[in-house]
């Protein structure tokens, strides 16, 4: 199996991670651990319905607070199988947002052309 490229240049997401690094400093460190088990070429998380596109969300734990990943962060991200690329496009902390509208991440994987 071959390694996957991750592609963090999407600005939705980029966005995302700015605003979370100022109120949980470890963010990244979390972040990362997922993109590494992503970079394997196997999705991971609950495929989202009705979007025109290989997306997914997977749930994060978030080490500033011991919640588990149950209260942690949701990354929704593209996996494209063609081009052996994964792209990160919304990030956000579930304490603060339950749902993301479909709308978000329609732009956000407008955002990647």
């Amino acid at each position: 199996m071959s390694s996957y490229e991750i592609d963090l240049s999407c600005q939705p997401f980029k966005k995302n991670l700015k605003r979370l690094k100022k109120k949980f400093p470890k963010v990244k460190k979390d972040l990362d651990n997922i993109l590494t088990d992503l970079e394997k070429g196997k999705p991971l998380g609950a495929p989202i319905p009705l979007i025109n596109a290989p997306v997914y969300k997977v749930r994060v734990r978030n080490t500033d607070i011991p919640k588990g990943k149950s209260g942690g962060y949701r990354l929704i991200y593209n996996f494209d199988e063609e081009n052996e690329l994964i792209t990160p496009l919304l990030l956000y902390f579930k304490g603060e947002k339950s749902v993301v509208k479909r709308k978000e991440i329609e732009d956000a994987l407008d955002s990647l052309q």
